[in-house]
């Protein structure tokens, strides 16, 4: 039987998974913490999505060499969505379970966990037909745009919630510090993201582009 390739929020996990307390959290770019970074991976997968129908509309328009150079943009686009859909939702658990041993904002909590299982099927469903696929042929043989419509379908609203609604009302009624003692560093959760989603294989180089930086310029 297939092991799930996003990780599951068991107590047997927890106990594994959360770093002692007191321990020394270390920013990581601008996201010191799990709640920093379930921020910025949010705003970085609605950017993403923008430049992917971007790409989808001009993939619709778009012959001969232009459409090829424009199917390796599109599918190593998917390709980084992927990834960042994957640090999210670990960053989503983590910061739910911080706000659990908080013992605040229970609506908030449950509303972050709620819903994380059918996200978590459903992205290891895409990263399982991306995997080792050359970006081009994404859909050859199998309908990942539609795989991963049916992901956004569920990760969409609840990334719009957590950027109007949840990490502001978290930020107001812990404050800075109370944070920084709550949650987890950003570091330490993007280490627990499922690191076989950052593998560069699968990537297609062409002129101009550059799969470490694709997912900063259309």
């Amino acid at each position: 039987m297939t092991q799930p390739t996003v990780q599951g929020t068991g107590q047997q996990e927890r106990a594994h998974d959360r770093p002692p307390k007191g321990m020394a959290r270390e920013p990581a770019g601008e996201a010191a913490t799990a709640l920093d970074l379930l921020e910025e991976e949010d705003r970085r997968v609605l950017e993403l999505v923008a430049m992917f129908d971007e790409d989808r509309d001009r993939l619709a328009r778009e012959v001969g060499d232009a459409r090829v150079h424009r199917q390796v943009e599109y599918g190593n686009r998917a390709k980084l969505l992927v990834r960042h859909l994957a640090t999210r939702e670990t960053a989503a658990r983590f910061v739910s379970e911080g706000l659990a041993d908080t013992g605040e904002l229970d609506a908030v909590r449950r509303r972050l966990a709620g819903d994380a299982h059918a996200r978590r099927e459903r992205l290891n469903r895409v990263e399982e037909m991306s995997r080792n696929v050359q970006a081009m042929n994404l859909n050859t043989a199998q309908d990942f745009d539609r795989a991963l419509e049916d992901l956004l379908g569920r990760a969409r609203p609840q990334i719009e919630w957590e950027l109007a609604e949840g990490v502001p009302a978290v930020r107001r009624a812990l404050g800075p510090a109370r944070c920084a003692e709550a949650f987890a560093s950003a570091r330490y959760v993007a280490r627990h993201a499922p690191t076989h989603l950052g593998d560069r294989r699968g990537y297609e180089q062409v002129p101009g582009v550059d799969p470490a930086v694709a997912d900063g310029h259309p």
